[in-house]
């Protein structure tokens, strides 16, 4: 799986640094009428491959499909839920924002500094091609020997390294030099940011978490070119690419303690890995008086779930509840409570919010395994021989 992702992330990076290099080389040659044609004619592949796919179908669901505006507000609150998620978004926008200042500053370095053309331009694109081509090669030796957070952050490094000797380079050797250590930087980077939010997004949401991480990706991609063009309109494009080297690295810093793996305790990283033995809570059916209320317009599900705790185990109690708050969230809640009774320390309850009866509904089919284990886990530490009791309440207020 994890090959698989980024993989993936290998080729739409290379596509990102080889795709420029082949526009440049085309337009040397026969001018930009011949690129753009190139360029709408190499989609007609993709046209083919999505027409040609057969996908297998997913299981029918009897609960009717998801509008889109509840559907984009289940993956945004998801993608901000899941600690993972959140660092990996907050650091593909902290390198991005500086990367982008050599794809969008190399046309004037190539024309202004080196005094070449299009076809160095190109070639200079290539040679960042073949830097990511050898990072690619060399990722899972990296993965093996470097944790996620650190991969990125020494990979940042190199990318701003690479960026200043940029600045410097008035010569189209130490130019190429600067664009084939930045073509693996940024190869290294991006396919490790790609794999860290596709992994740690939960399935039901995986698309839409992903596409909140690459509107992140391309909005700091445009914004750091604009905000470099203009640095460089300013105050010229060596001053320029030397501001950025030198913030894009104290950027790198700063977003460091953001960890990708989601293994700091309290959150979605730590999960628990053994089922224990013990009956959910369940709520009861709701009243038929009130079936003609219960649908996807309704107004707002409030869920408790009461707890009676020995308070000998109260820190144990919440710190489950720590990992239950994630489970919530990622499965759409909108609020998630823990209260403590304050005249009797062993009764707890549980609440949390979600957007309709029919969101309530989806909650149970966007549980994984080790979500459930998260939610037992809690459960067993209940006192009586009944599960913990469930209910749920509809918001009627006029």
């Amino acid at each position: 799986m994890i090959q698989a992702v980024a993989l993936n992330g290998v080729g739409f990076n290379l596509a990102r640094a080889l795709g420029p290099a082949l526009g440049g080389f085309v337009m040397a040659a026969a001018g930009a009428a011949a690129a753009f044609t190139l360029n709408a004619l190499g989609f007609l592949a993709l046209l083919w491959a999505l027409v040609a796919w057969r996908r297998p179908m997913p299981p029918r669901s009897h609960l009717p499909p998801e509008r889109l505006p509840s559907a984009v507000r289940a993956g945004l609150r998801c993608a901000i839920a899941v600690p993972a998620m959140r660092a990996a978004i907050l650091r593909a926008c902290a390198f991005f924002l500086f990367a982008s200042a050599v794809w969008a500053l190399l046309p004037l370095v190539v024309r202004e500094r080196l005094e070449l053309g299009p076809a160095a331009f190109g070639l200079m694109l290539g040679v960042a091609g073949a830097g990511a081509v050898a990072a690619g090669v060399a990722m899972p030796m990296l993965r093996e020997r470097l944790p996620q957070g650190r991969l990125v952050f020494f990979a940042s490094l190199l990318a701003y390294a690479a960026t200043a000797l940029l600045a410097l380079a008035s010569h189209w050797a130490p130019a190429a030099a600067a664009m084939l250590l930045f073509g693996a930087a940024w190869l290294v980077a991006g396919s490790t940011l790609g794999v860290a939010a596709q992994l740690t997004a939960p399935a039901w949401a995986r698309a839409r978490a992903l596409g909140v991480y690459h509107f992140a990706f391309f909005g700091a991609l445009a914004l750091g070119a604009a905000l470099w063009g203009w640095v460089g309109t300013r105050w010229g494009v060596p001053m320029a690419l030397s501001l950025c080297a030198g913030t894009g690295a104290i950027a790198a810093a700063v977003v460091r303690p953001w960890r990708l793996d989601g293994a700091a305790p309290g959150t979605a990283g730590s999960r628990i890995k053994a089922l224990p033995s013990i009956p959910l809570p369940r709520p009861k059916r709701p009243a038929s008086t009130l079936a003609d209320l219960l649908h996807e317009d309704s107004r707002r599900v409030l869920e408790a779930v009461h707890y009676r705790i020995d308070p000998a185990d109260r820190d144990a109690f919440v710190a489950a509840m720590g990992e239950v708050r994630h489970v919530r969230m990622r499965a759409g809640a909108l609020v998630w409570r823990l209260y403590e009774d304050v005249a009797e320390p062993d009764r707890w309850t549980e609440l949390w919010a979600v957007e309709s009866w029919t969101e309530h509904l989806r909650e149970a089919t966007r549980l994984d395994e080790a979500d459930r284990a998260a939610l037992a886990h809690a459960a067993a530490m209940h006192k009586g021989d009944e599960p913990p009791k469930a209910s749920r309440h509809l918001n009627v207020n006029p």
